[in-house]
């Protein structure tokens, strides 16, 4: 349908799944491939708190200190009932290969999605 007096046609361009969530949401369910496969949301978090941490991309600095420690946390996480989810923009390829730098940095590869 055209726009205003322009006569240019409104294209609608999807949104991301997860924008404008916010603490304390639902989070929407969406099917993701990760570097353990493919994951359901929702079925993944099924009866858990989750805590899900987004960074904008593999081999950013800070990012790759964060999810190494993070995964330090993982198994008193795991004791209160909380898994894990890592979400960014790269492919899983990159992600794979961002997590054996991950290790070499910090020690500790993330075994969470």
């Amino acid at each position: 349908a055209p726009v205003g007096n322009s006569g240019k046609t409104a294209v609608a361009t999807p949104r991301p799944p997860f924008s404008g969530v916010r603490v304390h949401d639902t989070i929407p369910d969406a099917m993701l491939s990760t570097t353990r496969g493919l994951l359901g949301v929702h079925a993944y978090l099924r009866g858990s708190w989750g805590l899900i941490i987004t960074h904008p991309g593999a081999f950013t600095p800070v990012c790759t200190d964060e999810v190494g420690r993070l995964q330090m946390a993982v198994p008193e996480l795991k004791k209160r009932g909380c898994k894990v989810l890592g979400i960014n923009t790269d492919s899983v390829r990159d992600n794979r290969a961002w997590l054996r730098d991950v290790k070499a940095v910090t020690g500790h590869k993330p075994k969470y999605p």
